[in-house]
């Protein structure tokens, strides 16, 4: 039962697209194959110099979304135009690298119950030796992961319900968007936040060269006045121990994502590091 806290056409789709002529017709079509229909769909195309525009309006003539056009806002300003445009009680959010299960709508509601945030999960489907990286870590935290402080989750699709996004502003420039609204979120706005780890998205990466994937490796410190600085911790000792035992045993069955996962890993953090690539700064009030 979704409850009376969504009604059949409650809630938009918001997908922020930028050069995805690879998998946004997947996308797309698989968001109208739900057995829960959204009431709009809104694609932002920030400017794309592949073959997505046509893409996007032969698309758009078929299935009847909304097509943006933007130019390099990026996607905090993106989310902000379509934050202060829908009224719907929910927006999903969702990124042009993903395809959806055909019950993921119903699914993430349900599973949600009236959150105010609901992240969902995902199944990463590509090769390659970072998106192995990204599978081991999907694999190895997959279900309700027990770790009280440590934020999880992926930005590749959330909803989130009116009363919060029509309070909410993302700094232009933040490359974690989804961190900033988790944060903002649940300590200033005090959302009640829900991970539906049981609810995946398959997310069909790119080719994500050293500098994207150190960027989304990144943890901030002091991003929002009022809240923890060190928000990912780990709360005891048992964290840390359970954290352990389960990378180990994700990493049985799959070895090459585990060696994957800690030989990138400290690769990533030297290149952040010697590059530059703090992203502090941005998060300041």
């Amino acid at each position: 039962m979704l409850g009376p806290y969504l009604s059949m056409r409650s809630f938009s789709v918001l997908v922020p697209v930028y050069n995805e002529e690879e998998n946004i017709e997947r996308l797309l079509v698989s968001i109208y194959a739900q057995d829960l229909a959204p009431s709009r769909v809104i694609v932002f195309d920030d400017g794309s110099t592949d073959s997505t525009p046509k893409i996007l309006e032969r698309l758009s003539k078929d299935l009847g979304f909304e097509v943006r056009r933007t130019r390099g806002i990026g996607k905090p300003s993106i989310l902000n135009l379509a934050f202060r445009e829908l009224d719907t009680s929910y927006v999903v959010v969702v990124d042009s690298d993903v395809i959806l299960p055909r019950r993921f709508f119903r699914d993430l509601f349900v599973c949600g119950g009236g959150s105010d945030l609901i992240f969902s999960w995902y199944i990463t489907i590509s090769r390659g030796a970072i998106a192995s990286m990204y599978r081991f870590f999907s694999l190895a935290f997959d279900g309700d992961a027990r770790v009280g402080g440590l934020y999880l989750a992926p930005g590749c699709c959330f909803a989130i319900s009116r009363n919060i996004y029509k309070r909410l502003y993302i700094p232009p420039g933040v490359e974690r968007d989804d961190a900033y609204i988790y944060l903002y979120s649940k300590y200033i706005l005090k959302a009640k936040v829900r991970f539906c780890r049981c609810t995946k998205v398959y997310l069909v990466e790119r080719k994500v060269d050293l500098k994207l994937a150190a960027r989304r490796y990144s943890r901030i410190k002091a991003p929002i006045k009022g809240v923890d600085p060190y928000y990912v911790k780990m709360e005891s000792w048992v964290d840390w121990l359970w954290l352990v035992r389960r990378l180990f045993e994700v990493g049985k069955k799959d070895p090459l994502g585990f060696l994957s996962y800690i030989s990138l890993r400290p690769i990533l953090k030297l290149y952040r590091l010697l590059g530059g690539l703090s992203i502090e700064e941005r998060w300041r009030p």
